[in-house]
C-alpha cells in the first residue's frame, strides 16, 4: 500500500488518492497476464470501500468458456459506460486454467464423509476458504487460508 505525502504537501488534484489510483490502474493496463484493480482506503477501515453488486453470469447451454468470457466482457464493457456505475470488473477469464472433478457420491457416504465436508476441503485446498475477522490496530483483519495445490 503506498504511502502519501500528507495534505499540505499535495497540492493539485494531480497529486490526489484519486489520481495515483488512476495511474496504477493505466499502468497495470499493460500486465495482460493479471488483474489489477487498485482502490482507495474504505471510509471506514475494515468495511467495504463501495457499495457495490454481484453478478452471476451462468452459461445454462453448455457454452464454451471462451463464449462465456465473450459475453461477460460485452456485460462490464456496457455496464462501464452506464454513468451511475463506475470502475465495474469480473475476475473471471476462459485463459485461467480450470478442472472437473467426478465426485463418487456413494463412495464418499459410505466412506461417513459428508458432501459439505468434501467440497470444503477441495475449496480450502484448491483455492482458498475464509476462517474469520479480528480486530488489531484499530482495524478489522480477515483471515483466510490459501490453497497449496496448483501454485507455482
Amino acid at each position: 500500500m503506498p504511502v502519501l505525502q500528507p495534505f499540505a504537501d499535495r497540492a493539485g488534484a494531480a497529486n490526489s488518492a484519486q489520481a495515483l489510483i488512476g495511474r496504477i490502474f493505466g499502468a497495470s493496463q499493460q500486465i495482460r497476464t493479471a488483474t489489477v484493480i487498485p482502490f482507495n482506503l474504505p471510509p471506514i477501515i475494515g468495511l467495504s470501500t463501495a457499495g457495490g453488486f454481484e453478478y452471476d453470469l451462468e452459461g445454462l447451454e453448455g457454452q464454451d468458456p471462451a463464449e462465456m468470457n465473450s459475453v461477460m466482457q460485452g456485460l462490464v464493457a456496457n455496464a462501464n459506460r452506464d454513468r451511475r456505475l463506475a470502475r465495474v470488473f469480473s475476475t473471471y477469464t476462459a485463459s485461467k486454467p480450470s478442472i472437473f472433478l467426478n465426485i463418487d457420491r456413494e463412495k464418499a457416504q459410505a466412506l461417513g464423509l459428508a458432501m459439505t465436508d468434501v467440497f470444503s476441503a477441495l475449496q480450502a485446498t484448491l483455492g482458498g476458504i475464509f476462517i474469520n475477522n479480528f480486530n488489531l490496530f484499530d482495524r478489522i483483519w480477515q483471515v483466510n487460508h490459501r490453497g497449496r495445490c496448483c501454485r507455482p
